[in-house]
């Protein structure tokens, strides 16, 4: 049976059953907020700086809805993160793929869907996916709110959804995605601020890999995060490292490499050209990751996940941009420099132009330092030989 058949079985399977499932849609004036007692959010992202994204949104159903019992699914390794949604009483793993679940997991998981909701919202980016509306049909809930993005003409009538979220025709920021979605139902207080919590334990787990890896958490460290070799937004092999020999050789900074482990071949890459082995992070989860995010005085980054998640921790962010709106994707404006190449070609941002950039940052003194790190004026232009603050990079 060849794989092109195999989708189109599924394509049939999935949709014939979508025919069987469907609701009719009701006005968001019908929805009334007190018969919620349990809520099902299903964050279908699939990628981690929409994970971040979405976290004012669970505050935000958590204000509205105070007593209900909040039970959140995130896909695969991004349940790492559960701790930062405290506001949710439960958060669980789920997978697209059959065989990535263990037999526990899918025994929990079935025990979970069995006991019914009352509320489910579908949160995805991405656009639309067929196996989040089954997952919500499933739920047996009564109200199933998702947003009109990405679900072809003339299929809305044939989903779970009763309540459907309209999408504006103009280019937004992602993060008004989701205050889109529950300002359909009414809500509309809503702070889009993404800052992730982060509790002691971690942060100590944070300082002590730190100090193993010869790294003491008052040090100035620079972060540099990397897009995956086959991505659209990789910046050259020799342009990473040029920028961690400078840092490293003349203001002696200690350089962390972030990644994660399908991405290990190209910090394997970076670090073949360096004359220092530099501490990599891809055997760490995304949590401890963000632990030490919070550690580095600057991150620079091509990887957009990563660049959410170190600007959520509050660490200062060099964001490098090719053929993405820095205005539509930043993640904030404070402690954030955007660089864009105007080819919209990201292997055309010369290194010279980021080290500048992190000059800029660093005498700027926007470190994130839990721990005081001191170094005075004459001292950081002696290392760094620094001219005037560049206003506009």
């Amino acid at each position: 049976m060849s794989a092109g058949f195999k989708r189109a079985l599924r394509g049939f399977i999935v949709k014939t059953a979508e025919k069987k499932l469907t609701q009719k849609l009701i006005p968001p004036e019908s929805f009334t907020s007190k018969d919620v007692n349990t809520i099902l959010i299903i964050c279908g992202n699939e990628r981690l700086h929409e994970i971040v994204l979405s976290l004012p949104a669970f505050k935000a159903v958590r204000r509205q809805f105070p007593a209900a019992k909040i039970t959140a699914l995130f896909e695969g390794e991004l349940v790492a993160l559960k701790d930062q949604f405290s506001v949710c009483d439960e958060v669980k793993p789920f997978y697209r793929k059959p065989l990535s679940w263990s037999i526990g997991e899918l025994v929990d998981f079935m025990k979970m869907l069995k006991t019914g909701f009352d509320f489910v919202i579908v949160f995805n980016t991405s656009g639309h996916s067929y196996f989040d509306a089954l997952l919500a049909h499933f739920s047996k809930a009564k109200y199933i709110l998702g947003s009109e993005l990405g679900i072809p003409k003339g299929e809305i009538d044939y989903l779970p959804y009763n309540l459907l979220a309209p999408v504006s025709d103009k280019e937004q920021h992602p993060s008004e995605y989701f205050r889109s979605v529950l300002r359909h139902i009414g809500i509309k207080r809503y702070h889009s601020v993404n800052r992730l919590p982060l509790g002691k334990k971690v942060k100590k787990t944070a300082e002590d890999i730190l100090l193993y890896n010869g790294i003491k958490p008052n040090e100035l460290v620079v972060g540099i995060a990397l897009s995956p070799e086959n991505g659209e937004r990789t910046w050259p092999i020799e342009n990473y490292v040029e920028f961690a020999r400078h840092f490293s050789s003349r203001i002696e900074a200690k350089v962390v490499i972030f990644c994660n482990s399908r991405d290990s071949a190209i910090a394997t890459q970076v670090e073949a050209g360096l004359p220092f082995k530099p501490f990599r992070t891809d055997e760490y989860n995304l949590l401890e990751q963000a632990a030490l995010m919070q550690y580095c005085s600057l991150m620079v980054c091509t990887n957009i996940d990563f660049m959410y998640l170190a600007y959520a921790v509050g660490c200062p962010v060099i964001g490098l941009f090719g053929g993405l709106e820095e205005e539509f994707w930043k993640p904030g404006k404070d402690k954030f420099i955007a660089i864009n190449s105007k080819n919209e070609d990201i292997t055309t941002i010369k290194t010279s132009k980021v080290i500048e950039a992190a000059k800029t940052a660093l005498r700027a003194k926007i470190f994130n330092k839990e721990k005081s790190f001191d170094i005075s004026d004459q001292t950081m232009d002696d290392y760094l030989d620094f001219g005037d603050i560049v206003e506009n990079i």
